[in-house]
Protein backbone atom coordinates (compact mmCIF):
# COMPACT_ATOMS: atom_id res chain seq x y z
CA UNK A 1 0.00 0.00 0.00
CA UNK A 2 1.90 3.31 -0.76
CA UNK A 3 1.74 5.78 1.90
CA UNK A 4 1.48 9.47 -0.05
CA UNK A 5 1.81 11.07 3.25
CA UNK A 6 5.06 9.62 3.93
CA UNK A 7 6.16 9.73 -0.06
CA UNK A 8 5.60 13.94 0.01
CA UNK A 9 7.19 14.21 3.14
CA UNK A 10 10.40 11.91 1.65
CA UNK A 11 10.43 14.03 -1.16
CA UNK A 12 9.53 17.32 0.26
CA UNK A 13 12.08 17.09 3.67
CA UNK A 14 14.98 14.74 2.23
CA UNK A 15 15.30 15.88 -1.26
CA UNK A 16 14.12 19.16 -0.94
CA UNK A 17 11.43 19.71 -3.63
CA UNK A 18 9.28 23.24 -3.88
CA UNK A 19 6.51 21.57 -5.68
CA UNK A 20 3.06 22.63 -4.32
CA UNK A 21 0.48 20.51 -2.56
CA UNK A 22 -1.52 19.85 -5.18
CA UNK A 23 1.04 18.08 -7.37
CA UNK A 24 0.97 15.26 -4.60
CA UNK A 25 -2.73 14.15 -5.52
CA UNK A 26 -1.62 11.87 -7.60
CA UNK A 27 1.33 9.26 -7.00
CA UNK A 28 2.64 6.26 -8.60
CA UNK A 29 5.05 3.76 -7.41
CA UNK A 30 6.93 1.37 -9.92
CA UNK A 31 8.81 -1.54 -8.37
CA UNK A 32 9.52 -3.58 -11.58
CA UNK A 33 12.72 -4.22 -12.51
CA UNK A 34 14.17 -1.35 -14.86
CA UNK A 35 17.37 -2.20 -15.77
CA UNK A 36 19.27 0.99 -17.26
CA UNK A 37 22.89 0.74 -18.47
CA UNK A 38 23.42 -2.75 -16.15
CA UNK A 39 22.19 -0.90 -13.68
CA UNK A 40 19.05 -2.37 -11.58
CA UNK A 41 16.98 0.90 -10.53
CA UNK A 42 15.06 0.00 -7.42
CA UNK A 43 11.64 1.43 -8.23
CA UNK A 44 10.42 4.78 -9.80
CA UNK A 45 8.04 7.51 -8.30
CA UNK A 46 6.02 9.74 -10.60
CA UNK A 47 4.50 12.74 -8.78
CA UNK A 48 1.56 14.74 -10.27
CA UNK A 49 2.87 13.98 -13.69
CA UNK A 50 5.56 16.75 -13.39
CA UNK A 51 8.36 14.57 -10.78
CA UNK A 52 10.23 11.87 -11.97
CA UNK A 53 12.34 10.26 -9.62
CA UNK A 54 14.81 6.99 -9.87
CA UNK A 55 15.84 5.62 -6.84
CA UNK A 56 19.14 2.69 -6.98
CA UNK A 57 21.57 1.25 -4.34
CA UNK A 58 25.30 2.59 -4.73
CA UNK A 59 26.44 -0.69 -3.92
CA UNK A 60 24.95 -1.76 -7.63
CA UNK A 61 26.81 1.19 -9.22
CA UNK A 62 29.99 -0.79 -10.55
CA UNK A 63 30.99 1.52 -13.28
CA UNK A 64 30.16 4.53 -11.97
CA UNK A 65 30.69 6.68 -15.56
CA UNK A 66 28.92 4.64 -18.33
CA UNK A 67 25.84 3.77 -15.74
CA UNK A 68 25.51 7.20 -14.86
CA UNK A 69 25.68 8.39 -17.99
CA UNK A 70 23.19 5.73 -19.00
CA UNK A 71 20.77 7.27 -15.69
CA UNK A 72 20.80 10.51 -16.54
CA UNK A 73 20.19 9.61 -20.22
CA UNK A 74 17.49 7.96 -19.37
CA UNK A 75 15.93 10.11 -16.77
CA UNK A 76 16.11 13.25 -18.87
CA UNK A 77 14.66 11.26 -21.75
CA UNK A 78 11.86 10.01 -19.81
CA UNK A 79 11.31 13.24 -18.34
CA UNK A 80 10.83 15.31 -21.88
CA UNK A 81 8.89 12.49 -23.40
CA UNK A 82 6.49 12.70 -20.60
CA UNK A 83 6.57 16.52 -20.35
CA UNK A 84 7.33 16.06 -16.73
CA UNK A 85 9.25 19.27 -14.67
CA UNK A 86 12.04 17.54 -13.64
CA UNK A 87 14.20 13.87 -13.08
CA UNK A 88 15.69 13.05 -9.56
CA UNK A 89 17.61 10.33 -9.10
CA UNK A 90 18.21 9.62 -6.08
CA UNK A 91 21.54 7.28 -5.01
CA UNK A 92 20.81 4.86 -1.63
CA UNK A 93 24.08 4.99 -0.18
CA UNK A 94 25.33 2.17 2.00
CA UNK A 95 27.61 1.96 5.23
CA UNK A 96 31.05 2.25 4.05
CA UNK A 97 30.71 3.91 1.06
CA UNK A 98 32.87 6.62 1.05
CA UNK A 99 32.90 7.80 -3.10
CA UNK A 100 29.68 10.50 -2.29
CA UNK A 101 31.83 13.04 -3.09
CA UNK A 102 33.70 11.43 -6.74
CA UNK A 103 30.08 10.66 -7.39
CA UNK A 104 28.49 13.91 -7.46
CA UNK A 105 31.29 15.63 -9.16
CA UNK A 106 30.81 13.05 -11.83
CA UNK A 107 27.60 13.31 -11.91
CA UNK A 108 27.65 17.13 -12.36
CA UNK A 109 30.28 16.71 -15.55
CA UNK A 110 27.96 14.15 -16.76
CA UNK A 111 24.79 16.22 -16.72
CA UNK A 112 25.89 19.23 -18.76
CA UNK A 113 23.75 22.05 -19.02
CA UNK A 114 20.32 20.22 -17.94
CA UNK A 115 19.38 22.10 -14.89
CA UNK A 116 16.04 19.91 -14.91
CA UNK A 117 18.10 16.58 -13.68
CA UNK A 118 18.98 16.14 -9.72
CA UNK A 119 21.12 13.58 -8.18
CA UNK A 120 20.37 13.11 -4.53
CA UNK A 121 22.59 10.69 -2.18
CA UNK A 122 20.51 9.26 0.91
CA UNK A 123 21.32 6.36 3.46
CA UNK A 124 19.23 3.69 3.66
CA UNK A 125 17.72 5.02 7.27
CA UNK A 126 16.31 8.18 4.90
CA UNK A 127 14.28 5.97 2.46
CA UNK A 128 10.96 5.22 4.22
CA UNK A 129 10.88 1.60 5.34
CA UNK A 130 8.23 0.25 2.81
CA UNK A 131 10.27 2.05 0.07
CA UNK A 132 13.21 0.00 0.87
Amino acid sequence: MIRYDVIKNFVVTTLGCTCPDEVFRTISLEDDALIIGNLPISFKIIIGNRLLLYFLSAHNLTRPKEQLKAIIEAAACERDENSYNRARIVLIMNDGNTTGNEVLSLFNRLKGADEKVHLHMVSQDEIPSFMA
